[in-house]
C-alpha cells in the first residue's frame, strides 16, 4: 500500500517540469522530506528524519538531507508553476511582505509574493535578503519579473502591500506593468490635494471612510482611501491610508486581502511547521527549505478545502468562526491518512488522486490561458 501511494505521489513533481525533469532519487527524497515535515510538524532534520524509512540509521538520513541541501540545484520556476496549480485559473490577487527571524546571530529575512486563496496566501515566489531591514525597490522588481514568467501581468487582479512597499520608482514599475495596486502608506506621507500639500493622516476621519481621487504624490496622479480606525493606538496605527491606481471606492475592502499573507506566515511557522526552528543559516539552503515547506503547506490547504467543500464541512462555532483553518483541517486529515495508512488506505488514495487530478486540470487551464494572453 505504501509503495502504491508513493508511486502516485511522485507524479506530482513532474507537474510544471520544464527542460529537465527531476530525477527519481531526488523526487523520492523531496517526497519523504515533505511528508516528514507534515508528520513531525517541524523542519528540524532529526525530527523530519524520524519519519523516513526505519530500516536505515537516523544519522544516514540526516547526512542525506545535508547532501541535498548542500548540492542540489532546485528549479524555483518549476516550483512556482506547481504552486500556481493550487490556484483556480483566472485573475489572481497578490500580496507581498517579509517574514523574518534570527538564529545564531543570523538575520533570516524572506521576501515573498503570495496569491489569495480562500483567506490564505499561497506562496509563489520568495527570495532571501541578506540583511535585516526593508527590501529595496530593485529586489521587488526582480522578484516580480520572475513572477511574470509564470503569470502574465494581465492576470493580476489586485496587488496589496503594507507601508514598507512604497516609493516613486516602485509605483512607476507597477503602473508600467498595469498592475492595479492597493498599498498602505504612512501617516506622514505628503500628498498634494487641490493645490495644497498635506500629510495623508489629515484626510482621515474617525469611523468613516473617505476617498480622494486624483491626488498628486511623487509627481503621479493616484487615488487615496482614508479612515481613522482608532483613537488609542500608537500614532502610525491610528490611520488606514490606502493608495491606489484603480478603484478607490473599494480600496479598503480590497486591502484586507493582504492579511492572507500574514496567515500564510503564521501557518508555516508556529501554527504549523515551526519554520523558525530550523538551524540552517546558509541562504541558498534556507531557500530550498522554504520551497519544500511551501509545497507541504499548499497540499494541506488544498486538502482542507476539499474536505470542507465535498466531504465533511466544518461547523461554525457560536462566534461564527470555523473551529479550524482550512490549512489545519487539511493538515490533520493528511496526517491521519499517513499515520494510519493501512486502516485509512481508501482515504489516502482518494486524497492523492483528487489532488493530482485537480493540479493537472489546473495546469492545462493555466497553460491555455497563458497562451491566449501572451498572443
Amino acid at each position: 500500500m505504501k509503495i502504491i501511494c508513493e508511486s502516485k505521489l511522485l507524479r506530482f513533481f513532474d507537474i510544471g517540469s520544464r527542460v529537465e525533469k527531476i530525477n527519481l532519487a531526488r523526487k523520492k527524497f523531496m517526497l519523504q522530506f515533505i511528508m516528514g515535515i507534515i508528520l513531525s510538524k517541524n523542519v528540524n532534520f532529526p525530527a523530519v528524519a524520524e519519519h523516513f524509512s526505519p530500516d536505515v540509521e537516523l544519522a544516514s538520513h540526516i547526512r542525506r538531507m545535508e547532501r541535498f541541501f548542500d548540492d542540489y540545484q532546485l528549479d524555483y520556476i518549476q516550483i512556482a508553476i506547481l504552486l500556481k496549480c493550487f490556484l483556480p485559473p483566472g485573475q489572481i490577487n497578490l500580496s507581498t511582505d517579509r517574514t523574518n527571524w534570527q538564529f545564531a546571530g543570523q538575520n533570516i529575512n524572506f521576501l515573498t509574493i503570495s496569491a489569495y486563496c480562500r483567506g490564505v496566501g499561497i506562496p509563489l515566489l520568495f527570495e532571501l535578503l541578506d540583511k535585516k531591514g526593508n527590501s529595496k525597490t530593485s529586489e521587488r522588481e526582480q522578484l516580480f519579473k520572475k513572477l511574470f514568467r509564470i503569470i502574465p501581468p494581465k492576470q493580476v487582479g489586485t496587488f496589496c502591500a503594507d507601508r514598507e512597499f512604497i516609493g516613486e520608482k516602485w509605483y512607476k514599475f507597477l503602473i508600467k506593468h498595469k498592475i492595479p495596486f492597493y498599498i498602505r502608506i504612512k501617516s506622514n506621507h505628503l500628498i498634494t490635494l487641490n493645490g495644497m500639500i498635506i500629510h495623508a493622516k489629515h484626510l482621515a476621519t474617525i469611523g468613516r471612510e473617505k476617498v480622494y481621487k486624483n491626488i498628486r504624490i511623487h509627481g503621479l496622479t493616484l487615488h487615496l482611501a482614508a479612515k481613522r480606525i482608532s483613537l488609542k493606538k500608537k500614532e502610525e496605527e491610528k490611520y488606514l491610508l490606502v493608495l491606489t491606481n484603480a478603484i478607490v471606492e473599494k480600496a479598503l475592502k480590497i486591502y484586507r486581502l493582504r492579511w492572507s499573507i500574514e496567515v500564510l506566515f503564521q501557518s508555516i511557522k508556529n501554527r504549523g511547521f515551526n519554520l523558525e526552528n530550523t538551524h540552517l543559516t546558509d541562504l541558498p539552503k534556507l531557500k530550498k527549505l522554504f520551497a519544500l515547506v511551501s509545497l507541504a503547506f499548499a497540499c494541506c490547504l488544498d486538502i482542507g478545502i476539499w474536505k470542507h467543500d465535498y466531504e465533511k464541512p466544518m461547523k461554525k462555532k457560536k462566534s461564527g468562526y470555523k473551529p479550524n483553518s482550512f490549512f489545519r483541517y487539511g493538515l490533520n486529515e493528511i496526517r491521519k491518512a499517513l499515520l494510519h495508512l493501512h486502516q485509512k488506505k481508501d482515504l489516502a488514495l482518494k486524497i492523492i488522486d483528487n489532488l493530482y487530478q485537480k493540479l493537472c486540470d489546473n495546469l492545462d487551464l493555466w497553460n491555455s490561458l497563458d497562451f491566449i494572453l501572451r498572443l
